[in-house]
């Protein structure tokens, strides 16, 4: 497995500042981790450390998506720009229908 020597100052803070945590895998999980592992010639801390900041953190820190954004396209673009005028004429309709 490629470590860096224990003498190495970046291994020693490494192991210093982490949190032991337990999983429970799936077999099919845990065999795909294994065959994984193996492949990149790393230990399964370091494979399942790489997963998690790739997943939560993503590549470069890119900002997630929101997925509610654009749910509501009205089609005109000055929406921002009349939020007032629009709401006034949407309350006015409900108000004339009696909700």
């Amino acid at each position: 497995m490629n470590r860096p020597a224990d003498s190495d100052p970046w291994w020693v803070f490494y192991d210093a500042d982490m949190k032991r945590t337990t999983l429970m895998l799936p077999d099919d999980l845990a065999q795909l981790l294994e065959m994984e592992r193996k492949r990149r010639d790393v230990s399964t801390a370091e494979l399942v450390r790489r997963a998690l900041r790739s997943y939560l953190v993503g590549e470069e820190n890119k900002p997630r998506s929101l997925s509610f954004v654009g749910l509501g396209r009205s089609g005109t673009k000055d929406t921002s720009e009349r939020v007032e005028e629009i709401l006034q004429e949407e309350w006015g309709r409900q108000r004339k229908r009696g909700r």
